[in-house]
């Protein structure tokens, strides 16, 4: 995940095997209170050979409490 206002990557998964999900997340830093604009960054590879595949970005606000 990406702050929208000034491009900081704040979270970074590992690979997510298919099925899977992502259910705990730890920023890289902590956060003020209040609402950030955000953009999750999706990528995917190939299961085969590990190549770039399609993805998708996001848009999001992340509230901090």
């Amino acid at each position: 995940s990406v702050l929208k206002d000034t491009d900081e990557t704040i979270y970074q998964s590992k690979r997510v095997e298919p099925g899977k999900a992502i259910t705990d997340v730890t920023l890289s830093r902590a956060l003020e209170k209040g609402e950030y604009p955000a953009v999750i960054k999706i990528t995917t590879t190939s299961l085969t050979d590990g190549s770039a595949m399609n993805g998708a970005d996001v848009e999001t606000v992340l509230i901090a409490q």
